[in-house]
């Protein structure tokens, strides 16, 4: 029985911290030692979700959906994770432990945040840097630091993915969360008044947009910065319309930092669009190329992930041939040319449509008119959509 072999575990547990005199500073290697060593041939998913069900135990679901706390003790909680379609933003840890892998794929990207300000202990804007991308698959182990030496994002490029987490107890400062480009927020800090403003506005964009406008207005020029962050986020990620002039008079009433808050809407917006199309695609490559378009500022940063989740393959023709599924509805009924992936790749990387025309009829191609009208909407579409941010934005130089 799983509720057996999670008792053994967490005894073990307590038992080797018991003999390191419960040292905390011990605690992460620890908890990957005893993680690396567990036989979790009998701990699925199915069996995981079972073992809510037991009726010896209160099923406890925690905020984020996707983990399930197994165990929960004076000194330590072991949790599952249960990974789908979700793309994790950077993010900070407040405790100490460790994370293994048991099914499915995690591309996961490791950050350095150099912090420039902040207006209170919850929300501060800085420098995101991402420095490396690593593909963790089952059975790997990762200890956890807390704090800003351990920022992650992640995403699972399998449809399903299952992970446990052994933490300790106390916390060390917050769980913060970081906005490209320059964002760090407390998520923990939306307390019960701002979901009130929140389900306020809510409600009000159902009643009447005009209304919805009125109280809006009312909050940019009344609300705290964290407030704001809250609502514009939510406004975002509901595709609610926001002022044309909300940077200026947010930057008239807090100053130019405020910049920092609306620049980290475009981050929000391309994280709540791609976890929705990754909701309509299985297939693990497509999936990867999705959350590498998420992860990464431009085409330098792109092919580095896509040289980590497809390593040794050439990543223009995979690009190309991704983005004609992406772009393209081949249901039959209108014939697609033959270049059409080579040519998506070609304007990915940056060609301009004139020198397209030219390198198409290079290769033996013969493009008609209409077909190159409509690479030139394509074109347009994805330079105006965030998801494909990537191939149109110069690397920025970091002195």
């Amino acid at each position: 029985m799983i509720s057996e072999e999670i008792h053994e575990f967490v005894t073990l547990v307590d038992r080797r911290w018991r003999q390191a005199e419960y040292d905390e500073r011990r605690f992460a290697a620890l908890a990957g030692e005893c993680l690396a060593e567990l036989d979790a041939t009998d701990w699925s998913t199915p069996a995981l979700l079972a073992h809510q069900l037991d009726p010896d135990r209160e099923p406890y679901f925690r905020q984020t959906p996707e983990l399930i706390p197994l165990y929960r003790g004076p000194r330590f909680d072991l949790c599952a994770h249960l990974w789908g379609d979700t793309i994790a933003i950077a993010h900070q840890h407040a405790w100490a432990g460790a994370f293994r892998i048991l099914s499915g794929r995690s591309l996961n990207c490791y950050y350095d945040f150099n912090e420039h300000g902040r207006s209170n202990a919850d929300l501060g804007w800085g420098r995101l840097t991402r420095q490396r991308v690593v593909m963790h698959r089952a059975g790997d182990v990762v200890e956890v630091a807390p704090g800003p030496g351990f920022i992650h994002g992640l995403a699972y490029v399998d449809p399903r993915g299952l992970a446990l987490s052994l933490r300790r107890k106390r916390r060390e400062g917050a769980g913060l969360s970081y906005f490209r480009p320059s964002l760090v927020v407390d998520e923990l800090a939306c307390g019960e008044a701002t979901q009130a403003r929140l389900r306020a506005l809510e409600l009000a964009h159902e009643i009447d947009e005009g209304l919805y406008a009125q109280l809006l207005s009312r909050l940019l020029e009344t609300g705290d910065r964290l407030t704001l962050f809250f609502v514009l986020r939510r406004a975002t990620t509901q595709g609610w319309p926001l002022p044309p002039d909300l940077e200026a008079r947010g930057c008239e009433r807090f100053g130019a930092d405020f910049a920092a808050i609306t620049a980290a809407m475009v981050d929000v917006e391309r994280s709540a669009a791609l976890v929705e199309i990754r909701r309509e695609i299985a297939d693990p490559d497509l999936r990867a190329f999705l959350a590498a378009l998420y992860f990464s500022d431009d085409r330098e940063q792109l092919l580095e992930v896509l040289a980590c989740t497809h390593p040794g393959e050439s990543p223009w023709p995979l690009i190309g041939g991704w983005l004609r599924q992406l772009l393209v509805d081949d249901d039959g009924e209108v014939e697609v040319p033959g270049f059409l992936a080579d040519a998506l790749a070609d304007l990915a990387a940056g060609c301009e449509l004139e020198v397209l025309a030219s390198r198409l009829r290079s290769r033996g191609h013969e493009p008609e008119d209409a077909q190159l009208d409509f690479l030139a909407e394509v074109r347009g579409a994805m330079g105006a959509a965030p998801i494909y941010r990537a191939f149109f934005t110069e690397p920025v130089a970091h002195s």
